[in-house]
């Protein structure tokens, strides 16, 4: 037994609906028929959209393509549906439904956090489904951290809009995915000049010899030199 189907109608099909009923019984009670034709081509709309709504659940998968990157280098988020009809690849993702009764609309919005920057800004992509071969454009994010540090991510939120958008199908939510961002390493230069510390004995010469260990010469005592100087 199959599990019932999560597709859920719209507003605005709720809304063609309940007006197309309004019009029609108004025009009966009252014999206006100019309500009856007002309320027909919203009547056979939403006849049409309940008539094809898909009866199964789309498969979604998302995933990020690296989750350890340095400051200010990108990854890409890509997101993946399946339908139960039909088969058909478009890049790395594919996307499987035969075009009746399986979505017409793919959206997709990603919220993220501070730090990380997403492309493009709105955080969203969206792509429809050919009825012919059933392919949809690739739906991916780019992403960039810009400080170092974990940066979790919220998968994004996905909708599937059946024909004349009357039916919305969504996913349920998904754990959080943890971007690792690392440190850029600092360069290391070894052709730069040292600095002298101030102080330093044996840079600058001196007017008068030190206590140096070689023998520089002897002389006799005067008068002025130290004791210690004195060869006993």
């Amino acid at each position: 037994m199959n599990p019932p189907s999560s597709w859920k109608p719209t507003i605005s099909h709720v809304r063609a609906t309940v007006g197309g009923l309004l019009l029609a019984m108004t025009g009966a009670l009252l014999r206006r028929p100019d309500l009856v034709v007002l309320a027909t081509p919203l009547l056979v709309v939403t006849g049409w959209s309940v008539w094809s709504r898909p009866r199964h659940d789309p498969v979604v998968s998302q995933r990020l393509h690296h989750h350890t990157v340095r400051e200010g280098e990108a990854t890409t988020w890509q997101i993946d549906v399946r339908t139960a009809h039909g088969r058909s690849g478009v890049g790395s993702g594919f996307l499987f439904g035969s075009g009746s009764g399986s979505g017409e609309d793919v959206g997709a919005v990603l919220d993220v956090g501070s730090f990380v920057e997403v492309q493009p800004r709105s955080g969203a992509v969206a792509g429809s489904i050919d009825p012919i071969t059933g392919a949809v454009d690739e739906l991916r994010l780019g992403l960039r951290a810009t400080r170092w540090g974990r940066r979790p991510i919220v998968p994004a939120t996905v909708a599937v809009t059946s024909a004349w958008a009357s039916f919305r199908w969504t996913p349920p939510v998904s754990p959080a995915v943890t971007v690792t961002t690392l440190p850029l390493p600092s360069a290391f230069d070894a052709t730069a000049p040292g600095v002298h510390a101030l102080g330093l004995v044996g840079v600058d010469r001196s007017a008068r010899p030190g206590d140096g260990n070689e023998f520089a010469g002897i002389r006799l005592f005067q008068p002025g030199d130290r004791l210690r100087r004195v060869h006993w």
